[in-house]
């Protein structure tokens, strides 16, 4: 439970998350406990996470080991990335493996 949203995991890489919409989360292991590196939402968890742009930043980041949380949901895509930026943002340490927001207002 993070946030209020319930994840299952964790789960290795490599093994298959499911085809439908939701929020996932890519982490390692530190000596505070598990650190998130990614926050993303997807309208297919496993084709997202298989082709994320920021999977070789997550190896460059841990020698600890990856591995994946996900949660389903049926829910519009803004809303979704509402709920991962309020993880990212409430994180005490960067996530370092997101976009940040542009303000371009």
């Amino acid at each position: 439970m993070l946030r209020n949203i319930e994840f299952e995991g964790p789960f290795e890489m490599g093994v298959k998350a499911p085809e439908s919409a939701g929020l996932y989360l890519v982490c390692t292991e530190s000596s505070g406990g598990i650190r998130i590196l990614g926050v993303y939402d997807a309208d297919n968890i496993d084709q997202s996470l298989a082709s994320n742009e920021f999977k070789e930043k997550w190896v460059e980041c841990t020698d600890m080991g990856l591995f994946y949380y996900y949660s389903e949901m049926d829910i519009p895509s803004y809303r979704r990335e509402e709920k991962v930026q309020d993880i990212i943002s409430t994180r005490p340490y960067d996530v370092l493996c997101v976009k940040p927001i542009k303000d371009d207002w």
